[in-house]
């Protein structure tokens, strides 16, 4: 080999060399613990990047309503404390390295409140391991908690972390003050973490202790007026019986036109014979006061004659037949969707809230119509038997 070819050589080599030496500084230096930057190992699990990755919770701590039922919340996961918490992470790092596993969690001034242990596990030949953990905590409310799993590698002392925040809840307390137990407005379907989930005026505990109203809608009965309106209105009427306010009002309206063109005896003897007589009706229940079914034929008070007939609800079709039910319609959008569909579609197409959408999906799954499935934040709802979905309510109509 000439100069010129030892020199090239040697070039080569040493350019091989420089960039290998690169290559183990990222590495090294990718989530530590001690490095200058401290931060936790931000990168998403299977891009091979050593380190602790994405924490999951689950199991019997995990409050499966809340995302159901509260909504997606911006903040961290809420958990029961009374309950054991199933905590899972994805180790990444050289196939066949060791590693020691460990888990705690501490409060918001960093005091550890959990030690959850510590396993010892080998990387397995795709380059990440799974590791999981139980967490238990102390039987109270007690708030935001930061759950942390670190990883040391055996022979080398790199060291990794990864943190995740959780809301402890105790199933007797009452996070949003309004008088209802946690427990409770998971059973409900209320939101534990507002007072007034129908925001209609009226806290929950008013609405189920106090009124017997339905704490998820806005107006109970559904004679267009707000629980809140109803029971702010003079003379303690009834927010479960439909259209009573509009009776009150018009009985006054009546009473007003029979004082000016009857004169003030008559017209208020007259007025008080109209008011009790409609208390009564009202009194009696709401199937006298309002018909659910408007006539075979002819026009309506509200609808008069020659006028066009209005847009069917959701899930009807006049030239197939009656309405279909609420289970019946989640069918049918599942259909149309290949039988797959996100619950927050579910929400959206049909325009009902979050809380009737889960019972539901609930009931249809418990009947074996269709599958939940969990994909984050997010419920993938699958339909399992599309004939038996198809026929679904077949039997109860009969």
């Amino acid at each position: 080999m000439g100069d010129a070819g030892r020199v090239d050589h040697v070039l080569l080599v040493l350019l091989v060399v420089l960039v290998a030496s690169i290559g183990v500084g990222g590495v090294g230096s990718a989530v530590p613990i001690g490095d200058d930057a401290g931060s936790a190992s931000s990168a998403a699990a299977g891009d091979g990047t050593p380190g602790v990755h994405s924490i999951s919770t689950s199991g019997p701590g995990y409050i499966d309503e809340q995302y159901e039922l509260v909504g997606d919340h911006s903040g961290p996961p809420y958990v029961w404390s009374t309950e054991p918490l199933e905590v899972q992470t994805v180790l990444e790092g050289e196939p066949n390295a060791e590693y020691v596993v460990c888990a705690s969690a501490t409060d918001e001034d960093g005091a550890e409140l959990r030690d959850f242990g510590c396993q010892t596990t080998t990387i397995g030949a795709g380059g990440e391991r799974t590791v999981s953990f139980t967490a238990d905590w102390p039987e109270e409310d007690g708030g935001e908690v930061w759950i942390t799993v670190e990883a040391e590698r055996q022979g080398t002392g790199e060291r990794y972390y990864e943190t995740t925040p959780v809301v402890l809840l105790h199933p007797e307390g009452d996070y949003d003050g309004e008088g209802l137990t946690n427990a409770r407005e998971v059973e409900l379907g209320t939101d534990f973490t507002a007072p007034d989930t129908s925001d209609n005026g009226l806290t929950d505990w008013e609405e189920v202790e106090v009124y017997g109203t339905d704490p998820l809608k806005t107006d109970t009965s559904g004679d267009g007026v707000s629980d809140g309106t109803i029971v702010r209105f003079p003379g303690n009427l009834d927010p479960t019986q439909p259209y009573v306010l509009h009776v009150y009002v018009g009985a006054v309206l009546v009473a007003l036109g029979l004082l000016i063109v009857g004169g003030g005896a008559l017209g208020w003897k007259l007025m008080q014979r109209y008011t009790e007589s409609n208390g009564r009706a009202s009194n009696d229940g709401a199937d006298r006061s309002v018909s659910s079914d408007p006539p075979a034929s002819g026009p309506t008070e509200t609808e008069p004659a020659g006028s066009t007939p209005a847009t069917a609800a959701v899930g009807t079709d006049a030239d197939e037949g009656p309405p279909l039910t609420k289970e019946e319609e989640i069918c049918r959008l599942l259909r149309e969707h290949a039988g797959r569909m996100k619950q927050s579609q579910l929400v959206e197409k049909t325009d009902w809230s979050q809380a009737t959408v889960s019972r539901l999906l609930t009931r249809l799954e418990q009947e074996g119509t269709i599958t939940k499935l969990r994909a984050g934040r997010e419920n993938i709802v699958e339909l399992r038997d599309p004939d038996a979905a198809e026929r679904h309510g077949t039997a109860d109509a009969q």
